[in-house]
């Protein structure tokens, strides 16, 4: 994690001040927010019973809390990175179709142009930089991830089944408030990191389109081979983010969310007494859908 902060270091000093000042304000509030319902836990801690396997549980969440964290600020930083070469691009395409006189296009692009050269090889040297520092954000920490992502599924299944199915007492569930609203947290919590990569993988697919509409508005061999080089790079790259084989997109958190649902909803129970014996009810939410549409079924 060190090295890939390094070279996220390396890489941003392309960024310009003000750039900077809203990442850090927007990367500060959202860190904020995502701590204060960890902090706000640390007085039941203290209330607990066994309060060194609340503090145990505690510390291991709040630890899994920050280092997602931590490489959702490095992806959001690699982000405007990228942000940056994709507007230098369109710059450049600009100066290609707009700065010089429609009839003299074509022999001012045959003539070399060492600026754009110059900015080219600059931006194509910029965007293997990043790749590297992609590339090694998924070789240090995609176990981190995978293994941080675990521990939050099972945290949400064990507690919503125990809360759900266990604790009951005259048809009411204990604490069941608190545990929806973390288990709610931590969906969040994903979301936004997932959020967060895709965007920066729209960026980096971004690089391709840009390099090619540019190669329709050029005349000049220098550049055409550029450019192809800038676009071969991007090809091999092929830069996404990965979880020990697995990618980090739209589709795994739609996967992830949906299991959790899914077994979260699973079974819902309500206990009945009638004063000697007592009854414990477990309905399927499956069931019930699959009911309700049979009888739609059948009365239409």
């Amino acid at each position: 994690m060190i090295r890939a902060i390094d070279g996220i270091s390396n890489v941003s000093r392309i960024l310009s001040s003000e750039t900077w000042h809203k990442m850090a304000t927007r990367i500060v509030i959202k860190d904020i927010l995502i701590l204060i319902p960890q902090m706000c836990y640390i007085p039941v801690i203290i209330l607990y019973s066994n309060f060194i396997f609340g503090y145990t549980c505690w510390y291991t969440f709040f630890g899994v809390i920050v280092l997602i964290s931590l490489y959702t600020n490095n992806v959001y930083v690699l982000n405007a990175c990228f942000k940056y070469i994709n507007d230098s691009l369109v710059q450049v395409k600009e100066i290609l179709v707009n700065d010089e006189p429609h009839l003299l296009r074509r022999v001012y692009h045959m003539q070399k142009n060492p600026i754009l050269l110059t900015k080219l090889r600059t931006l194509k040297k910029q965007h293997l930089e990043m790749s590297e520092v992609v590339q090694l954000l998924n070789s240090t920490c995609s176990m981190q991830i995978e293994a941080m992502l675990t521990i939050m599924f099972i945290d949400i299944t064990f507690n919503m089944y125990n809360y759900l199915s266990m604790h009951k007492e005259m048809g009411e569930v204990k604490s069941l408030a608190l545990i929806l609203g973390y288990a709610i947290y931590y969906i969040v919590h994903v979301i936004i990191t997932v959020s967060i990569v895709e965007t920066t993988r729209s960026q980096m697919t971004k690089i391709g389109s840009s390099v090619h509409r540019i190669l329709v508005h050029t005349f000049d061999d220098q550049v055409t081979t550029e450019l192809q080089f800038f676009s071969l790079q991007v090809l091999q790259k092929g830069n996404v983010f990965v979880m020990k084989g697995l990618i980090i997109d739209a589709t795994l958190l739609t996967k992830v969310v949906g299991n959790w649902i899914k077994r979260d909803e699973m079974f819902l129970s309500t206990l009945f007494t009638d004063g000697v014996r007592h009854y414990h009810f477990f309905v399927s939410i499956n069931t019930i859908l699959i009911r309700r549409i049979l009888l739609m079924r059948s009365f239409n």
